[in-house]
């Protein structure tokens, strides 16, 4: 890939083929809404989620409600649960 293509305007396509890619298993984001209701309702739903892009784009941040994470610390199955080195941390977005 080269910079030129990088600095270029997202597009549909690629947001298309973006959640193609994700696994189906993943974990809902804040929204509580899974990848396969954005693949059933993209035809709805990407057109607005490729404004917000090219307008975090245009002003160099993305939105609050995009830099939300929520990190959750899961004891490893057999592992002593207060032992903080067999800890696996799983963040949603």
């Amino acid at each position: 890939m080269q910079v030129q293509d990088l600095e270029k305007p997202i597009d549909l396509e690629e947001i298309h083929q973006a959640l193609r890619q994700l696994a189906h298993i993943k974990a809902p984001g804040s929204d509580g809404l899974p990848v396969e209701y954005y693949n059933t309702f993209s035809a709805q739903t990407l057109a607005p989620y490729l404004d917000m892009l090219g307008e975090a784009f245009r002003v160099g941040r993305l939105p609050e409600s995009q830099q939300e994470a929520v990190i959750v610390v899961l004891p490893k199955p057999g592992r002593d649960p207060l032992d903080v080195r067999y800890l696996d941390v799983n963040i949603r977005l």
